[in-house]
Formats: C-alpha cells, structure tokens, sequence
C-alpha cells in the first residue's frame, strides 16, 4: 500500500467578507505547488469569481484558470459558494479576482499543496 502526504506549501486569505469588485494579491508559486484548493464563503447570493494564473513570472499577462467543484462540476466563472480545486502546476503566480458582487460579501480562503 502506498501513503501519500500532502505537503502544504502555502494558505492564503485572498479576500475577506469583501462587497465590491477587487482583485486579490497574488500568491506566488516558488515552491511549485500542483494543486490550489479554494473555499467561497459568505452572505453574497450573487458573485462571480475568475481564478487567474501568470506562467512567466516577469509577465503581465494573467489568464483565466479552470477548476473543479466537490461535486465534479468544472468551469471557469466561480458563481456558488463552496470548496473547488484548480491545478497551478508550472504557474508562478495566482490571484482571485471578484469581478461581481451583490446582496452580501464574499470570503475566499486558498492553500496551495504539492506532492
């Protein structure tokens, strides 16, 4: 039998109970994390939330990351509160951007793991 240990490389706070439009500092990847688990809290029954990843770490240039949700949807706009996983292997940076908000505030909560 093989055991496998997550090994946490990182937890962040990328928003807290924000309730207009922002975008998250970044956190960076130095230690080559493979896997991002985010959890969505709050009173918001409205949102839409990107997950955005840069692949060069001098470049400007951020793309929007796809994810999976508990219950094995996958996307890439975060609309429902909940837990979702979005692989940031190779990335150097990633960030939340709530790029709508409504009737409430949203949390979100990251922590980066590798093998």
């Amino acid at each position: 039998m093989v055991i496998y240990n997550m090994n946490v490389l990182k937890d962040k706070l990328f928003l807290s109970e924000e309730t207009s439009i922002v975008t998250s500092d970044f956190i960076g990847n130095s230690n080559l994390g493979e896997l991002l688990t985010l959890e969505v809290t709050g009173t918001s029954t409205t949102f839409e939330i990107l997950v955005e990843g840069i692949l060069d770490i001098n470049s400007t240039n951020w793309v929007t990351l796809g994810w999976i949700s508990m219950d094995n949807t996958v996307g890439t706009t975060i609309i429902a509160k909940g837990i979702y996983e979005i692989v940031v292997q190779n990335l150097s940076k990633v960030r939340v951007n709530l790029s709508s908000i409504s009737n409430g505030n949203i949390s979100v909560y990251g922590r980066m793991c590798g093998e």
